[in-house]
């Protein structure tokens, strides 16, 4: 992080305590730092909010209404903030469908870890949703189908977001293989992702407390 951006989370943090001492555990917000390090995400040049307008488009529009909002925006967005840190090459982002690519490896990797960091509080597991009701099945299983969605994205993005419009499509390709991995995860586990559906439409979980609401 620059040093202007850690100046930012300090006051943020320090006015916030001055502000109600009482407070034991306060509701932070890092919204300021977060939009200084987004501000000029793009002044290379870069695709990188396409590339997370994308990505959160396929989640509103695919699996939210299939599995309820086990992602929110402001993970998709806190991914974004670890990939430019990870990524910090311009040449990765000079395009759309490289800068996407980017995006989902981070994803898969932290869906597959069961663990994404937040960004300022680094201990802090932004996937430690706990539901309240049934086994303990369902916060892994959620995760795990997402993740099989984002590879399957990842091996082909092109055929993952038109299946039947691909001109030339034809035999086997790592693409095709992943989504029917994920077909057949989907079908062994039918029941049990109605139940997580159910479970997220009726808000029966707990989220991370890190102080500032996460975005839908």
């Amino acid at each position: 992080l620059s040093s202007g951006v850690l100046a930012t989370v300090k006051h943020c943090l320090e006015c916030r305590r001055l502000s109600n001492p009482s407070l034991s555990a306060p509701r932070l917000s890092f919204s300021r730092p977060e939009t200084v390090l987004l501000q000029d995400i793009d002044a290379d040049g870069g695709q990188r909010r396409a590339a997370l307008r994308l990505l959160k488009f396929v989640n509103h529009t695919r699996w939210m209404p299939e599995y309820g909002k086990v992602l929110s925006s402001y993970h998709l967005k806190t991914i974004l903030l670890w990939c430019c840190e990870i990524y910090p090459q311009k040449a990765r982002w000079e395009t759309l469908l490289s800068s996407v690519q980017n995006l989902l490896k981070i994803l898969t990797h932290a869906l597959a870890k069961s663990n994404l960091p937040h960004y300022f509080l680094r201990p802090v597991n932004l996937f430690g949703k706990r539901y309240k009701s049934g086994p303990t099945i369902y916060g892994p299983l959620a995760l795990q189908v997402l993740r099989h969605e984002a590879e399957a994205m990842l091996a082909d993005i092109v055929e993952y977001l038109f299946p039947d419009g691909r001109p030339g499509a034809h035999g086997a390709s790592e693409g095709s293989e992943t989504m029917a991995a994920l077909q057949e995860f989907k079908e062994k586990h039918r029941e049990d992702l109605k139940e997580l559906k159910r479970l997220e439409e009726e808000r029966m979980y707990q989220e991370v407390e890190v102080g500032e609401v996460p975005e839908s």
